[in-house]
């Protein structure tokens, strides 16, 4: 059986004591003004704000980059095993003390042009950089529009049982 997993935090939750903030860049207000229907949690919830680049890799984030599909497959094959996502925590998520020190190890790994490959071309719309690279990575491979959208989504994992 396949069960789709969503990962989301609802700001009005009750038990939820903090709420920070990492933004890919931080704007002056009146860029924010310009587009308020964007903000998605008001200031008076926000606890913190910090300036984090690449903060949403691998999932993309819009004006900035690209989702990196090589990397969330990555994630996929070796969460298929008990022991091989324990070694992809150990590297990944324990062995890297925070974020700046993930990209670097990133760059090291697949090279610092996979991270620039990803990055949005610019397309600024009314103060708001809705850039892309305008390519996704099945494009890029020249694979099969048909193949591509019968491939299993990156959060639908088999379970089993009553899950």
């Amino acid at each position: 059986m396949k069960k789709t997993i969503l990962l989301k935090v609802d700001p009005n939750e009750p038990d939820l004591k903090k709420i920070i903030v990492a933004a890919e860049e931080i704007v002056d207000k009146k860029v924010i003004m310009e587009s308020p229907e964007r903000t998605i949690v008001s200031a008076s919830k926000v606890d913190a704000v910090v300036h984090e680049p690449w903060g949403g890799h691998p999932i993309d984030c819009l004006g900035y980059y690209d989702l990196d599909l090589q990397y969330c497959a990555m994630i996929y094959l070796q969460a298929r095993s008990e022991k091989d996502y324990a070694d992809w925590m150990d590297e990944w998520i324990f062995g890297v003390k925070d974020r700046r020190e993930y990209v670097e190890h990133y760059a090291d790994r697949f090279g610092a042009g996979k991270l620039q490959n990803l990055r949005a071309k610019s397309l600024p719309s009314a103060g708001v950089n809705l850039g892309s690279t305008f390519r996704n990575d099945w494009e890029v491979r020249d694979i099969p529009r048909e193949a591509a959208d019968s491939a299993p989504g990156l959060f639908e994992v088999e379970v089993n049982g009553d899950g």
